[in-house]
């Protein structure tokens, strides 16, 4: 087929198919990620610190520590005061000088190879629930039918998180987005729920993960 006929079938301007076929082996070994736009290289960095916060970026995501442009906003604050007072002369307002830096500091993390992560996990179909609980509840009431109501106690366990990581953060392409199991459950309370069959509510009880003083 030739270069004109293909332009015709596909729908393509000419020039623009030749040109996809004189760089087709940059097109081929094209290996970032296609959803992104590239980071800019050679662009003038417009923040002196760079070095300082592409250092932070890479030893919080090392350590799988949380990462997003709120960390960063506050590890600038804490350590280049200066330069941060002088990028906020001439904003409007407090809160327009925030968001003004956090979009500054995702871009920075873009172009510097990383990108917005959501972790997420899979989920039973309800169906399938149904039918676990159904047959739960068969096999209970075959076994422990012959009790009295207020013998039989219906307990459950809630997480309550306190501080959680964010649903989303900054991680570099093709890395994991994990984050270590202490973050990520720090300021976990247990709530446990109490019923009895005849309807009788216990009193809550929380358990915290806080250890005694000298253990």
């Amino acid at each position: 087929m030739s270069e004109r006929e293909a332009a015709q079938t596909q729908g393509i301007l000419r020039w623009t198919l030749n040109d996809w076929r004189k760089t087709k082996e940059e097109i081929f070994t094209y290996s970032c990620s296609e959803k992104h736009l590239s980071r800019g290289l050679g662009r003038r960095e417009i923040v002196p610190i760079g070095m300082e916060l592409v250092t932070l970026m890479k030893d919080t995501r090392r350590d799988c520590e949380v990462l997003t442009a709120k960390i960063m906003a506050e590890f600038v604050r804490d350590q280049h005061p200066d330069w941060l007072q002088s990028y906020l002369e001439g904003k409007q307002d407090a809160a327009t000088s925030y968001e003004s830096l956090l979009r500054l500091l995702r871009r920075f993390a873009y172009r510097h190879g990383f990108v917005q992560r959501t972790s997420s996990g899979l989920k039973g179909k309800l169906s399938d629930l149904i039918g676990v609980r159904d047959e739960f509840a068969t096999a209970f009431k075959k076994r422990f039918g012959s009790y009295d109501a207020s013998w039989v106690y219906n307990t459950d366990e809630t997480g309550i998180y306190f501080d959680t990581p964010p649903s989303k953060m900054l991680s570099e392409k093709g890395k994991i987005a994990s984050i270590t199991a202490e973050q990520k459950y720090s300021a976990r309370l247990t709530a446990v729920c109490t019923i009895r069959v005849d309807g009788l509510k216990l009193p809550l009880l929380f358990i915290t993960g806080r250890k005694n003083r000298g253990e």
